[in-house]
């Protein structure tokens, strides 16, 4: 069961471009351009901790002036654009186009593709041009020679070979420990020393030898973990750079040099790699540094800092954006750009709205003791969650699952974990019911922009609902916002603003917006929930992450008790419903299965269809499962005999235990309509030869009771029945006692 405190807003594959962006001007004013002020307060429903961006990493307390509180404006600008770049279907913008990596040392079909990629390796220096930071290059020192610990310490004097018969402590899992006692005794890395083979060892082995004929330097990596020669495990080799006596330097690419830095979390302060973070500085001092490479036609394919480094996936966030389409490449200003205002090598555009600092009041600030606890949180290379393809990154076509949000926590909990002084966050935040006032200035909007940006403010006139989030430890429930607009300076009503931007957006787009799953996993997100099961907004524990390797994440609205919120009324979703059918319409009722105005349309739907007399009352008793009103739909729009008759063949004389998934529906047809009028009885008696129960279905397949209806759509590629058929089947089947059948026909209403 994949659980997380985040979860992700779908990224459509259209986007919305406004055909006037390419005329915006501060000093031209478009003919219907406004210039307006709104004034914003904001409530904490939470607390909230929001650290000035020029203060150090560590700094405890909230962003203030002399002791006065504040919110930064680019904050509030930040959690507003990222709002109304979901509303307005923007393109997916400011992305690290990244390749993700791994290492499995497993018997897993994984794991030996791994090692079959890592086969090899060589082994070179990594320096940057002097002259161009942007230039990397490698000289190739051929495939590294090996030299035992013992050797080492022979030569030098250290204790390796006895200290890691242990598990080494942690100075040594980087590089660095050795080092520092290697140059203790006198080593230096760029050395030249002479070696000569051991003659006999298995694997191919190397020793300090005066006069020997191999000449290169010695090279050390951390130490992940104990030797134990008994066992056969454990690292117990350093390895030989042979100084090959060649100034060849092979190039490269930049997209490689990133896929490097994002393996060792380059300038993450919780996670940037030890070794990486003590490289880097000689790197960049302008010494050469010791890598590890693969070549694929005289190119730099990938590296790292170890003999078995992370290997990249065959597919990487690049791949999965371009197939999104091609939208989301346009060089094209979408609304949000228009508004905000862009930056990139071919354009660069002003923003026209300006947000000032929200300052807190003083009769509602209370700022609370410091909290330290835990905020780090799975990387985007945690594929499951991320990306919505079962097989991870060595998917052929990747589909990303959209743009990261915070839920909204109903409360913050009691108890935070610590963690440890490495990987803790200490805060002070301000309490709940702390007020923020500020203001955003606008210059020469247009109608439709206004509308854009209200919409985002309110969430479409929703504020009194829904809930913005800023700041640290969102996972934790901490920044939940209400936002609250006063307009002063517009010449009509917020609601003709946003009126008018949704209709440009439903115009261009061709969407329905309301009812779009981008709009309603937003809103949703954004709304207090019952979080339980697998929408409980917590990290999993370490063991769960391998265990849901080949699982992706559902859409927020779609997990356990969750209520999906949508603006759209029932007619909005009558005319979706009447437009669709098959799979189609299927996949339609299972979105929105939760959602009332969605079941008020479906079963005015299932009234007004032109269904037969003696069966409408039973219909529409029971449509209020939609999944069940599905299949009776579709089975309606196929009602040929030659697709009908061989299902009706296949159920006669089948129906008790031989076709679970039949008996799954009759069981579920029964079992709500009896739990609902005799539930402390259950099944009448006289069903029994026919009950294939949830019971029965749990102990053969597993599935829980609340899945029951979700076996049904595990057989969606099977040709459903209308139910009626299905009931004649039952009626006719002619192992059946007349007696029983007639009870069957009575109960059913027919």
């Amino acid at each position: 069961m994949i659980k997380a405190p985040y979860n992700f807003v779908p990224i459509h594959e259209k986007v919305y471009f406004p055909d006037w962006a390419e005329k915006i001007s501060y000093d031209i004013p478009f003919s219907d351009g406004e210039s307006a002020t709104i004034h914003l307060t904001l409530t904490a429903h939470s607390p909230v901790f929001v650290r000035n961006g020029s203060t150090a990493d560590k700094e405890t307390r909230f962003s203030n002036i002399d002791g006065r509180f504040f919110i930064p404006g680019t904050a509030i600008k930040g959690m507003i654009r990222s709002v109304l770049e979901i509303m307005s279907f923007g393109k997916l913008g400011n992305v690290t186009e990244w390749t993700p990596t791994y290492r499995d040392l497993s018997k897993s079909a994984t794991g030996k593709k791994y090692k079959n990629a890592m086969q090899g390796v060589h082994c070179g220096w990594l320096s940057i041009d002097p002259n161009d930071p942007e230039k990397y290059t490698i000289q190739d020192c051929g495939k590294p020679k090996r030299i035992r610990h013992q050797n080492i310490d022979d030569k030098w004097g250290t204790d390796f070979a006895a200290l890691f018969k242990t598990n080494p402590a942690d100075a040594y899992k980087s590089a660095k420990g050795k080092i520092k006692d290697l140059e203790g005794k006198g080593w230096d890395l760029h050395t030249v020393y002479e070696f000569s083979q051991i003659s006999g060892a298995d694997p191919e082995q190397y020793e300090f030898c005066a006069e020997g004929p191999v000449q290169g330097t010695l090279v050390v990596t951390g130490q992940p973990g104990k030797r134990d020669a008994a066992k056969g495990y454990g690292k117990y080799l350093e390895f030989i750079f042979e100084d090959t006596g060649t100034t060849n330097s092979i190039p490269v690419p930049k997209a490689v040099v990133d896929n490097f830095k994002f393996a060792y979390y380059d300038g993450d302060p919780n996670n940037e790699s030890k070794d990486w973070a003590y490289w880097k500085t000689k790197l960049y001092a302008g010494e050469s540094i010791p890598v590890f490479f693969k070549t694929s036609g005289g190119k730099i394919q990938h590296f790292g800092l170890s003999y078995l480094y992370k290997l990249p996936y065959p597919h990487g966030i690049r791949e999965a954006i371009d197939n999104l389409g091609q939208a989301h490449r346009s060089e094209a200003l979408d609304l949000a750009q228009s508004i905000f205002g862009a930056s990139s090598d071919k354009k660069a555009l002003k923003g026209r709205v300006f947000f000032s600092p929200a300052f807190a009041g003083v009769d509602t600030a209370r700022e609370l003791n410091p909290i330290t606890t835990v905020l780090g949180s799975p990387k985007p290379s945690y594929y499951p969650t991320y990306i919505q393809n079962p097989e991870g990154y060595n998917a052929g076509s990747l589909q990303l699952s959209g743009r990261k949000r915070y839920p909204v926590h109903t409360n913050v909990p009691n108890n935070l974990n610590p963690g440890t002084e490495k990987v803790s966050t200490t805060f002070a935040p301000l309490d709940t019911g702390v007020v923020f006032e500020s203001k955003i200035r606008c210059h020469n909007l247009r109608t439709i922009e206004i509308g854009a940006l209200l919409s985002a403010l309110t969430f479409h006139g929703n504020n009194d609902q829904l809930f913005h989030s800023i700041g640290m430890a969102k996972p934790l429930g901490f920044g939940k916002i209400r936002l609250d607009i006063v307009p002063e300076g517009l010449k009509n009503d917020p609601e003709t603003y946003m009126t008018a931007f949704v209709k440009a957006m439903e115009a261009q787009l061709h969407i329905d917006w309301k009812t779009s799953d981008q709009i309603v996993e937003l809103f949703t997100m954004a709304k207090e929930q019952t979080n339980t099961g697998n929408s409980k907004l917590e990290y999993m524990e370490l063991d769960e992450f391998s265990e849901e390797r080949g699982s992706t994440l559902k859409l927020y609205s779609q997990l356990n008790q969750i209520i999906p919120f949508s603006m759209a009324s029932s007619d909005d979703y009558l005319e979706n419903i009447k437009g669709k059918s098959g799979d189609e319409l299927t996949a339609y009722i299972n979105e929105n299965k939760n959602i009332d105005n969605f079941n008020i349309a479906l079963r005015a739907h299932l009234a007004n269809e032109p269904y037969k007399k003696e069966f409408k009352g039973y219909y529409q008793q029971f449509s209020a499962d939609p999944r069940i009103a599905a299949k009776y739909i579709n089975g309606l729009a196929k009602l040929n005999r030659q697709i009908i008759e061989p299902c009706i063949n296949r159920m006669q004389g089948n129906i008790d235990r031989s076709k679970p998934e039949y008996q799954a529906l009759f069981d579920t047809i029964f079992k709500k309509k009896y739990d609902a009028k005799i539930p402390e009885q259950g099944f009448p008696n006289y069903l029994d030869p026919l009950k294939y129960t949830c019971e029965d279905l749990w102990g053969e397949t597993g599935i829980t009771e609340d899945n029951c209806l979700d076996l049904l759509e595990d057989f969606k590629s099977r040709i459903w029945p209308p139910i009626d058929d299905f009931i004649r089947a039952v009626k006719n089947a002619d192992r059946l006692e007349q007696e029983i059948k007639e009870l069957i026909w009575e109960e059913l209403g027919a």
